[in-house]
C-alpha cells in the first residue's frame, strides 16, 4: 500500500515537472474556444483555447476542464476559431522595450511578406497617463497592439503609427518599388494601408520579373 502511495506520488511530481510554468492574470470572465496547437514535437492537438495577449496561450481540456498556460517556448504555433498564431522573434515595440518570442496573430499574407498583429500590455508609463482618476491598477492592464511585417528572410520589422517613423520603417523594405515609395513619401500611405504596400509592391515584383507580360 505504501509502495503504491510512493509511486503515485513520484508519478504526480512528473507531471507537474512536465507542464509549462507559464503565469497568466486571468479576467474575472473567460470565454474560451475550439482550437488547435501544435507542440514543438511537431504533433497538433485540440481544446478550447484563450489568448488575451502574446506572451501565452490558456487551453482548456473540455472534458475534465483541467487548464494550463503555454508560452511561445512550448508551443510552436495554434489555429483559434479562423486566426492562425504564429511565434515572432525579436519584436521591438514601444520605445526600447523588445521582447525575445511572442505570439502573432497573422493579418494578410502577400508575395515574400506577411503582416502579423501582436497583442501586448502597454507600457506602465503610458496606461498610466491614460488612466483613469482612480490610478493605474496593475491587476488590469491595458493592452496594446502592434503591426509587424515579416519578410520571407530578414527580421522582423514593427509598423509604426506616425508618418515619419513610418516612412523610416517601410521605405528599406518597399522604397525600390517607385509607386510605393512616391505614396509613402508624401504620406498618402500610412500603417493602415498596408494590404495596399503589400499588394503594389507584390504587382511590381511580378511585372519587373516578368516584363513582357
Amino acid at each position: 500500500m505504501l509502495l503504491s502511495a510512493i509511486v503515485a506520488l513520484l508519478a504526480f511530481l512528473d507531471v507537474k515537472a512536465q507542464m509549462p510554468r507559464q503565469t497568466v492574470v486571468m479576467p474575472a470572465i473567460v470565454s474560451y474556444k475550439p482550437g488547435s496547437y501544435q507542440l514543438l514535437d511537431g504533433k497538433w492537438y485540440t481544446g478550447q483555447l484563450y489568448i488575451n495577449s502574446g506572451d501565452a496561450v490558456v487551453i482548456r481540456n473540455p472534458t475534465n476542464k483541467f487548464t494550463a498556460a503555454y508560452g511561445p517556448n512550448d508551443v510552436r504555433q495554434f489555429v483559434l476559431e479562423q486566426d492562425t498564431f504564429s511565434v515572432v522573434l525579436n519584436v521591438g515595440i514601444t520605445g526600447n522595450r523588445q521582447v525575445a518570442k511572442a505570439f502573432a496573430k497573422h493579418l494578410y499574407r502577400c508575395g515574400d511578406f506577411l503582416l502579423l498583429e501582436y497583442r501586448h500590455v502597454m507600457p506602465s508609463v503610458a496606461y498610466a497617463l491614460l488612466a483613469s482618476p482612480r490610478g493605474f491598477d496593475p491587476r488590469m492592464p491595458a493592452m496594446e497592439n502592434s503591426w509587424l511585417i515579416q519578410p520571407r528572410t530578414g527580421p522582423i520589422v514593427r509598423v509604426p503609427g506616425t508618418r515619419r517613423a513610418f516612412e523610416e520603417a517601410m521605405l528599406p523594405l518597399f522604397g525600390d518599388c517607385p509607386e510605393v515609395a512616391e505614396k509613402i513619401k508624401h504620406g498618402k500611405w500610412g500603417r493602415q494601408h498596408m494590404q495596399k504596400v503589400l499588394l503594389a509592391y507584390q504587382q511590381w515584383q511580378q511585372t519587373t520579373s516578368n516584363p513582357s507580360k
